[in-house]
């Protein structure tokens, strides 16, 4: 599992990059280095949110977009845009192991 933080001062965007499996507080590690890098950036900057390597449903994926939409318009981000194969995953079919999982890590869509 690996995340990608990185400015682009010249085309004046962020780019924010997962592939893996997260839980919650690693999520919260890359919107906390996104913020540093926002710093590089100046006002009107592109949020450019990759999420297709990702592994988790949809609901989640939501929840990080959803999040990501709030944060960087905050810090003055024009557009934040999401990429990834989030229409095209198979909904998984939740058990009880993997709502445990899910429910271990405190990691709830909303």
């Amino acid at each position: 599992d690996s995340f990608k933080v990185k400015a682009d001062a010249l085309n004046n965007s962020l780019l924010i990059q997962l592939r893996g499996f997260f839980m919650k507080s690693e999520v919260e590690l890359a919107f906390y280095l996104a913020r540093k890098e926002v710093k590089k950036l100046t006002d009107g900057y592109r949020v450019i949110l990759d999420l297709d390597g990702m592994h988790t449903d949809k609901a989640i994926h939501r929840s990080i977009q959803s999040k990501a939409k709030r944060v960087f318009s905050t810090l003055g981000a024009s557009n934040v845009k999401s990429v990834g194969a989030i229409s095209r995953m198979p909904q998984p079919k939740i058990n009880d192991l993997e709502y445990f999982a899910f429910e271990s890590v405190g990691f709830y869509p909303n």
